[in-house]
């Protein structure tokens, strides 16, 4: 059974990060009780004392629990190519700090993408059968407009494009990273496998912001606001570029696996 590393990219996550490293640990040494798994969690330059709870962890299992830190804050995206470049296992899991994705989400990722061989599986709660609580109203609508926009641009072949929580092969992500450019970074990876014909499986999935994120969420600022519709504008024309191929569907409703497999992992996406 292949192993996989989970990526946590954290950023002034000191006041929720310690239970989220523990059920994060929990759910592993269940999930994958002969220990074929690793935890990188990247710092990404944060001043809150993120590091020093990371650390606390690990000194537990110094073996299974990495800690890489980034200077100053760079970015998600920068986070991601950073666990990704250093990750030892095939597959690759992206999880959010807080858990507004369970932990239970990373088994149901790691199991599709084995299940159907996919080389992307993506944890969507805008599928049938997916589910959203406890999200500030502004920003499920932002979210809920945005996808539906990208959705269609898609042709409807994904439902959720901008959630970051996905199961990738680990070459496929580090080539995705290291080809990215201003548009939302994870609709657009999904543009670009879906021009590839790579492989995808779409689950449902809950997501469920953490009582302490719903209190601390501000309105986004005009800058941010700007930027974050600039690249999922950006996502949008990338998507509307790209070819639709033969695909088939998989017994799991909502699913999308692209019939042609094999091959160069990125071949047509070059």
């Amino acid at each position: 059974m292949d192993g996989f590393s989970v990526v946590l990219p954290a950023y002034q996550e000191a006041s929720g990060l310690a239970s989220s490293l523990e059920r994060l640990l929990v759910f592993l040494r269940a999930f994958a009780p002969g220990g074929d798994w690793e935890l990188i969690v990247v710092d990404d330059g944060s001043t809150d004392g993120t590091a020093a709870i990371v650390e606390r962890a690990r000194a537990a299992d110094p073996r299974r629990i990495r800690l890489l830190q980034h200077p100053v804050n760079l970015g998600l995206t920068a986070a991601l190519e950073t666990g990704a470049a250093a990750a030892l296992k095939p597959i690759v899991v992206v999880i959010d700090a807080d858990l507004s994705y369970a932990p239970e989400t990373i088994g149901a990722l790691v199991s599709a993408y084995r299940e159907t061989g996919a080389t992307c599986a993506l944890a969507s709660p805008y599928m049938p059968g997916g589910e959203v609580a406890n999200v500030p109203f502004s920003r499920l609508a932002a979210s809920v407009v945005a996808n539906r926009l990208l959705s269609w641009c898609a042709r409807g072949r994904v439902k959720t494009l901008t959630g970051m929580v996905r199961a990738y092969d680990a070459r496929l992500l580090c080539e995705l990273l290291a080809r990215r450019g201003d548009a939302e970074f994870n609709a657009w990876a999904v543009a670009v496998m879906l021009a590839g014909k790579q492989p995808l499986v779409e689950i449902p999935a809950r997501l469920a912001w953490p009582d302490y994120r719903r209190k601390a969420a501000g309105r986004l600022g005009l800058r941010s606001l700007s930027r974050r519709v600039g690249g999922v504008l950006a996502a949008a024309a990338c998507l509307i570029g790209s070819e639709p191929s033969p695909a088939s569907f998989s017994e799991k409703s909502g699913t999308f696996v692209p019939a042609e497999l094999g091959g160069s992992l990125m071949r047509s996406g070059r």
